[in-house]
C-alpha cells in the first residue's frame, strides 16, 4: 500500500517559495533552499512543479490575483451611493481606493517581488500586464462617470485612461518603496482632485469652488 500524499505540502512550498524569492530573487533562489524551509523532499517539489520559475509563475499569479481583487473593489461602483451630495460621493471612492493602496503597503516586500521580476527579466512583462488591465477598467470608470454626468464628454477616454492608470501606478510603485506610511486617504484626495480638475464637469467642479459657507465640505475633498 503506497503512502499517502501530503495535502500541505503544496501550500506550503508556495509559502516556502515566496519567501525565498522575496530574500532572493528568482534567480538566485535554489530549490533546495525552497524545500528545507517548507520541510518537504526535493522530490516533493518536482511533484507540485516542473522548475523554480513554474512555482515563481504560481506565485505571482497569486499576488496578482489579490492585487486584481482590491484594483476591481476600488474601481467599482458597488456601496458609491447616490451622487447627489457629490462631496459625501467622492469621499467614499476615496476610501475605497485607500483599502487598495493599504494592501500594497502591508504586502510591499511581495509587490516589490512583482514590480522588479523575481529580479529576473523573464517575468518583468508581469507588471506591465496588470497595469494594462488597471488602464482598460479605467475606461469603464470613465465611461460609467460621463453617463451619470460626473465627467465631461468632450475628452478622449482612452488618452485619459492612460494618463490617470499611470499616474496611479506611479504612485503604487513609489508607496511599495516608501520605509514609512503615509497618510493614503490625504494622498489619494490630491490625486483625485488633479483628475476632477481636468476631466470633471462643471457641477462636479463646482464643489471644489464652493463659497466659504461651504468651505468644511471642500476642505474634506482637498
Amino acid at each position: 500500500m503506497g503512502r499517502a500524499s501530503d495535502a500541505t505540502a503544496a501550500p506550503r512550498l508556495l509559502e516556502a517559495a515566496e519567501a525565498i524569492f522575496v530574500e532572493h530573487g528568482l534567480d538566485r533562489a535554489r530549490v533546495e533552499d525552497i524545500t528545507a524551509l517548507a520541510r518537504v523532499s526535493k522530490g516533493s517539489f518536482y511533484l507540485h512543479f516542473e522548475s523554480k520559475e513554474a512555482a515563481f509563475r504560481h506565485v505571482v499569479e497569486a499576488i496578482v490575483t489579490t492585487m486584481g481583487v482590491y484594483m476591481e473593489s476600488s474601481l467599482s461602483s458597488d456601496g458609491d451611493g447616490d451622487v447627489g451630495n457629490l462631496g459625501e460621493y467622492f469621499e467614499r471612492r476615496v476610501v475605497k481606493e485607500a483599502a487598495l493602496y493599504e494592501y500594497l503597503w502591508s504586502s510591499r516586500r511581495r509587490i516589490r517581488l512583482l514590480l522588479d521580476g523575481g529580479k529576473s527579466s523573464a517575468f518583468l512583462h508581469l507588471m506591465d500586464e496588470f497595469a494594462d488591465r488597471a488602464r482598460r477598467n479605467a475606461v469603464k470608470v470613465f465611461e460609467a462617470g460621463i453617463a451619470k454626468g460626473l465627467y465631461r464628454s468632450d475628452f478622449d477616454v482612452e488618452l485619459a485612461s492612460i494618463y490617470v492608470a499611470g499616474a496611479y501606478d506611479r504612485l503604487a510603485r513609489h508607496v511599495v518603496r516608501l520605509e514609512e506610511k503615509p497618510d493614503f486617504v490625504a494622498m489619494l484626495r490630491l490625486m483625485q482632485r488633479l483628475v476632477l480638475r481636468g476631466l470633471a464637469t462643471d457641477d462636479v467642479l463646482c464643489v471644489f469652488d464652493a463659497p466659504a459657507s461651504t468651505r468644511q465640505l471642500r476642505a474634506s475633498l482637498l
